[in-house]
């Protein structure tokens, strides 16, 4: 019995290192399979990209980012000197994403809107579609117990953010004029090609330093089957240091 015993023993033993190494593994993969993830995701919408590092502290649920960056063919994309995102891990057994604190630094975003209405963030370009029928559905019928959402501090430094609107217009085309009964007075109109012109209305938004401390809620209250007004909850301090806005 005892031979017996000592072997179920080192089975279990060995079970459990194996399991302690595998989680081990897992979790020293995740920061490469997140990276590899938001890299796909990006050459899929067209953005060239360069991520230095992404980190992640688990038991404290801290997400941190180094030296990203990424554009389009257009030239219009972001970069992210450092960033971090602090989650609390208890609060989602309530239904509730509790971001504690968010900070950025070194940050530049652009924002084109074009006049067909695309609205491109960061590079990428956001779906103009319509309410989907199954987002309809979801309004109508709301959750009885939906998620919501915290948020905490927010510290941001060294900010720009630049907001384009881009206007095609085509030019008029020419043509040359039909021989008329009289001998014209005037030199022929020189014949013009279509061509695209770009009017550009830019506007860049730039912060030194940004701190806020206190909470936003959403939704703040438990919400009804059929409501359509959602309360949102904000209360605390907001500090604002050097903020230049630019029409260009």
């Amino acid at each position: 019995m005892s031979w017996l015993a000592n072997k179920k023993l080192k089975r279990s033993v060995i079970a459990l290192l194996a399991t302690v190494i595998t989680l081990a593994v897992l979790v020293a993969l995740l920061p490469y399979g997140l990276k590899c993830g938001i890299t796909s995701w990006l050459e899929d919408q067209g953005v060239e990209e360069e991520i230095e590092a992404i980190k992640l502290k688990l038991y404290d649920g801290i997400v941190q980012i180094k030296a990203a960056k990424g554009s389009n063919s257009a030239g219009d994309g972001f970069e992210i000197g450092e960033a971090a995102i602090h989650v609390a891990w208890k609060p989602l057994w309530d239904k509730h994403l509790a971001i504690t604190k968010i900070s950025f630094k070194h940050f530049k975003l652009d924002v084109v809107e074009t006049r067909d209405g695309v609205l491109s963030v960061g590079g990428v370009a956001l779906p103009s579609e319509g309410i989907k029928p199954q987002e309809q559905e979801a309004q109508r019928h709301p959750e009885e117990n939906p998620w919501r959402f915290v948020l905490g501090e927010v510290e941001l430094a060294d900010i720009q953010l630049c907001h384009r609107i881009l206007r095609q217009k085509i030019a008029a085309s020419k043509s040359e004029p039909e021989p008329a009964a009289e001998a014209p007075t005037e030199a022929e109109p020189i014949a013009v090609s279509h061509e695209e012109e770009i009017l550009r209305q830019n506007a860049c938004l730039q912060l030194e330093e940004m701190q806020w401390q206190g909470e936003v809620i959403y939704p703040a209250s438990e919400v009804e089957t059929g409501q359509e007004d959602i309360p949102l909850h904000v209360n605390g301090n907001l500090e604002l240091k050097q903020l230049d806005i630019c029409l260009l």
